[in-house]
Formats: structure tokens, sequence, C-alpha cells
């Protein structure tokens, strides 16, 4: 195919691929787009699929074929120049028809998305300056665990009196927002003074005692996950049934015995396992905020702007992995929405900034790997695929496209190495 191009940059990361195909080039299209067109075509007289050229073009008129023609052609051009051009594009192409007309040359306009190349700060010295930090536990955290673990074996017995503040109490419930019932609930379990409604709800429990009614009246945070009743004042009707208290069992060398199955004989020795878990737990949590620290300070200096395509890709993967959060607790995405009252455009507008750093520390990690050259073996790799397909059923997992698989796997043990050789900088 002769063709003559050039390319011109474009806004963020964007290029502009001016090309023209030769006259006798493009006209060479005609027969099959006139096969494609004509295969599903129904033309009186004539059988389904099996009316000739003439009748088609006659049928269609010359525009509709000219743009099948056109479509053809610069499917097949494409990949011809993206490599004469070493274009790294990504994402679905753009495409604008600047010349088009029978006998004559098609000329268009591609514009495609790059990966952006960034300038990386000095990022050596970033994670220099975030030092490993010591774990100390305090005396408040075993206290804590303790409380946890001893309300953990509670029994609540319940009682002839008005609820009070670390109560158990059974209520029905029902929410109304001007006018319309929004929630309603029967034999409730609500611990007061856990905060897990909304502000003021629980301290509206408190002083009643069983068979108890009350409405009162509270107004739903700005904040508030449902969008459609944020900020709205709300009432409430509630009837109590019954009001139990919190018994909670001895802290004891009994106690520890039965809690871990006797794998702890004393709670000393119980104790001295929290100390270990915690110690580990807060470590953990450390230096997680070390690594985020690290990479915030790195991209905050990487003033590149990134194509749309690669935003709208993080998004997207920002939203399949909540829609697979939600399955694990047998919800779905769209049943969020529905109650949050928003649509999957404000969804996607509420996720562009997390989706922005994302794609941000992906080319930051791909760049850092490149510069100190930074590879994973690949049998490792092709363990890991290994794993992730048996996961399938072995129909299910023959249909996975497994060199992409390859790939994304590769690219997340070497995005891994390299924050390992970051955080490592860090503790020397």
């Amino acid at each position: 195919m002769n063709i003559t191009s050039e390319t011109k940059k474009g806004e963020k990361s964007t290029i502009d691929i001016v090309a023209e195909i030769a006259a006798d080039d493009f006209a060479a299209y005609h027969e099959k787009a006139i096969g494609n067109l004509g295969n599903n075509l129904e033309i009186k007289g004539f059988r389904k699929g099996k009316a000739p050229a003439e009748a088609i073009e006659k049928e269609l008129g010359e525009a509709r074929i000219l743009d099948e023609m056109a479509q053809l052609a610069i499917s097949e051009a494409f990949p011809t120049l993206l490599q004469e051009h070493k274009i790294d594009a990504i994402g679905q192409p753009q495409v604008s028809i600047t010349k088009i007309a029978k006998g004559n040359p098609l000329g268009f306009t591609v514009t495609v998305a790059t990966v952006p190349e960034i300038k990386l700060p000095d990022y050596k010295k970033i994670a220099k300056a975030q030092k490993r930090e010591e774990v100390e536990i305090q005396e408040k955290d075993i206290e804590e665990t303790r409380e946890y673990l001893r309300k953990s074996r509670a029994n609540y017995k319940e009682v002839d009196r008005k609820s009070k503040d670390g109560d158990q109490v059974v209520i029905d419930y029902k929410v109304t927002v001007e006018g319309e019932e929004i929630d309603a609930s029967q034999e409730q379990s609500v611990i007061l003074g856990e905060k897990r409604f909304i502000p003021g709800f629980e301290e509206n429990l408190e002083g009643l005692k069983a068979g108890e009614e009350k409405a009162f009246e509270l107004t739903f945070p700005e904040n508030y996950g449902n969008q459609k009743i944020a900020g709205k004042k709300a009432n409430f009707e509630i009837k109590l049934h019954k009001v139990s208290e919190i018994e909670l069992p001895e802290w004891n060398d009994d106690f520890a015995k039965e809690l871990t199955g006797g794998r702890f004989e004393t709670v000393d020795t119980l104790e001295e396992n929290m100390r270990e878990g915690i110690t580990e737990e807060k470590r953990v949590a450390k230096e997680n905020e070390r690594r985020e620290a690290i990479m915030n300070a790195i991209i905050e200096e990487i003033t590149e702007e990134l194509p749309e395509v690669l935003i709208e890709s993080e998004a997207n993967n920002l939203l399949t992995e909540m829609s697979q959060q939600a399955a694990q607790y047998g919800d779905t995405l769209d049943a969020y929405l529905e109650r949050t009252g928003r649509s999957m455009d404000q969804m996607k507008e509420d996720l562009r900034p997390q989706a922005e750093t994302r794609a941000k520390v992906m080319l930051t990690l791909r760049k850092i790997s490149e510069e100190e050259n930074i590879t994973v073996d690949q049998e490792e790799v092709l363990q890991q695929v290994a794993v992730f397909l048996s996961r399938y059923p072995e129909k299910q997992a023959k249909e996975i496209d497994q060199e992409r698989l390859r790939l994304i796997i590769e690219g997340d043990l070497t995005d891994k190495k390299v924050l390992e050789y970051l955080m490592e900088l860090g503790s020397k």
C-alpha cells in the first residue's frame, strides 16, 4: 500500500498522524466494501446477500460505499503507520477523514494517545528522606485489644430498666424524608455508644424502657453516602422491644484457655502474643504509610499532563475493583449507585483524582525500573500465571489471553521490586 504520512505532536501526550493513501490503493477496497455491505442487505428482486455490486451501489449510494472503503483502508494502514513512526499507542485512536472522493486519494488524520515520557525528580533523595521509624507499643494498645477480646465473648442479659450507654437494645424503626419512607427495619439490634448510625440516633434511644415508642427529627450529614438525602431533615419513629446489659468475662487464665482453645495457658502468654501481633500490625501500617509518602512525594514533582485515555482506563479499573468487592458481599455496583443516588458518570468523576494518581504511580514505577534496570525472573512470572489460571476451570482458563496476563503479572512483580528498592533506600 502506497501511503504518505507525517506526525504532529498534540496536547496531553497525543500524536496526530496525517496520512494519505494513493488513489489506486484506496480504489482496491471497493470490492471488499461492496461484499461487506451486501452480506446482509435485502434488495427487492434478489436473495438476501446475493445482490450484484451495481444493485448494492444503487441501493446504498456512493457515500456509504466510500465510508466502508475508508474504514477498511485505515484499519489496515494503522498498524503500519504506528510501526513506521515508532509510536507506542494506548487506547482507541480517533479518526477523522480529511479527503474522500471516488477516484481520488484518501486523506485522513489519526489521533492517538501515547505513553507520556515523564521526567523523574531525584527519587533516590526523596526515598532516603523517608526514614523507617521504630514501632512503639503503648499500654492503651494492649488495653484496647483486651477489651475487644472480652467483648467478642460477651453475653447480653435482658434487664427491666431504662436503656443507657453501652446497652444493647432491640428496636423497630421507620425513617421518612419529605413524607417519603426511605428505610424501615424490625427487631434491629443496636449497641448504644458504638455510633454506627448518624449523629443523634443512638442518643435518642437512651432512657427508654421495653415497650416504649419515640419519634424524633434528625438531619443527615452533608457528606452522607446517599446524596439524595444528604443534608436533609428526617423523621424517625422507633419502638423499643428489649434492653440488655453487657456481661464481660473476667480477664484471667481460664479466659485465655477458652479463647485460644488451650493454645495459651495464661493471660501473660496471651498478652505477649497480643504484643507481638500489635507490633507487627503497626510495623506494616508504618511501612505502608512510608511507601505511600515516598510515592506521593515523587509524583508531586511530575508535571507532565496525562492522556485522558490513561486516566479513563484507571477509573474503569477502579470501578471494576469496586464491582468485585461488592460481589463478595452479595451486592452490585448498580445497587450501590442506586442507594447513594449517583450516576456512573458522577462516580467516574469522583474517582478521577484517584485514577490520575494511580496512572502517575504506574508511569513512575515503570520509568524507575528502566533507569535502575530492575527486572523480574521470568520463571517467577510463569509460576504466577500458572497459579492464576489454576483458579479457573480448564475450559475457562483456555479462553484467557495468557500473553496479556503474563504482561500484567510481570508488570505487577516489577512494580513490587521497584517499591522494595525505594523502601530500602530509606532504611540505610
